[in-house]
């Protein structure tokens, strides 16, 4: 068990400075991460009636979460964000775009839900992930072994389950070769556009968009090993959604440029239909919180939430609910 000792500043001054809160904890292997937290202005009476913990998506960071952050705490809960090691917030800017397996990601978010719940003990603990972040939460969810922590339940923001675009099964290998062979080679992501020369549309707000790219954190070259793993998420994917039994929300935006929603509604039906609920938003690109009906989005969040607190504080007997139309 991790305890605020853990949360520290860093004891050398090149490692860079956290963002924005000035707060560190110490993972299991050492490493020195930052991480974000936003708490209600008004705490409640009884105290905060949930926990969520935020994991961002691939050149994202914490902050990526801000809106919807907010929103929440305006609900009660305390949410805690979660800095992807590797990524752009990565206080070691050597390793940044870099990550030497997926299972350091699933440590961390443990280790990080540990710490936390330390903090605030009894109270209903929701993983909140976005794109990459989303597969994280899902995958690390369905790997832990016994006494390995799980929380109540899990939303899943446009998971990259899948590719609109496809490469030749002939690169797909070359680019697995490549991995094996020089892992560490880095690959531009910038270098994929939408065919004319224009970035990937990811959202219809360009002051947004503009802003995220301007943003120290933001990346866009990757490991070849980085990229590798994040695909062996992808495609393992709707099998770990088979073994998730706990209650989950599953968005996913109409025109996301990555992955097509045929895509993302096989996955959404691996899970066992007592447990997930799915929201489509058929005018949102990948960008959801950022985009025309971010609102709806995150109304969807704390509605399911709420829902997630009640049956803790009140379990009955009702079956859990179901697979929700999209509307």
């Amino acid at each position: 068990m991790f305890d605020a000792s853990h949360i520290q500043p860093p004891p050398h001054s090149n490692r860079g400075t956290p963002p924005e809160t000035g707060a560190w904890w110490t993972a299991g292997d050492g490493k020195q991460l930052p991480y974000r937290s936003w708490t209600p202005a008004t705490m409640p009476a009884t105290g905060p009636v949930g926990l969520v913990v935020t994991i961002h998506g691939i050149g994202g960071a914490a902050s990526d979460f801000d809106t919807s952050a907010r929103s929440l705490t305006e609900q009660g809960f305390v949410v805690y964000g979660l800095e992807l090691r590797g990524q752009g917030n990565d206080p070691d800017h050597r390793q940044r775009g870099d990550i030497r397996g997926a299972g350091l990601w699933f440590d961390d978010l443990r280790e990080f839900h540990h710490l936390v719940s330390d903090r605030h003990p009894r109270l209903p603990v929701i993983w909140f992930g976005e794109s990459l972040g989303a597969l994280i939460a899902l995958h690390t969810g369905v790997s832990g072994g016994p006494g390995q922590p799980q929380p109540d339940a899990l939303v899943l923001s446009v998971p990259v389950v899948g590719f609109r675009d496809s490469l030749p099964r002939w690169q797909e290998w070359l680019l697995r070769a490549l991995a094996r062979i020089a892992p560490t080679k880095r690959i531009d992501l910038a270098s994929l556009d939408s065919g004319n020369g224009d970035p990937l549309p990811v959202t219809t707000d360009q002051a947004y968009f503009e802003h995220m790219i301007s943003q120290p954190h933001y990346l866009q070259v990757f490991t070849l090993r980085l990229l590798r793993h994040i695909g062996e998420l992808v495609v393992t994917s709707p099998e770990a959604a088979s073994r998730w039994h706990r209650p989950v929300l599953v968005q996913y935006a109409g025109n996301d440029v990555f992955t097509p929603a045929t895509a993302t509604e096989a996955f959404i039906r691996a899970f066992p239909q007592d447990a997930v609920r799915a929201r489509l938003y058929p005018e949102s690109h990948h960008l959801l919180f950022h985009d025309l009906q971010s609102r709806q989005a995150i109304g969807d969040i704390v509605s399911f939430l709420n829902e997630v607190v009640e049956d803790q504080q009140h379990p009955v007997d009702a079956p859990p609910p179901s697979v929700l139309p999209a509307p």
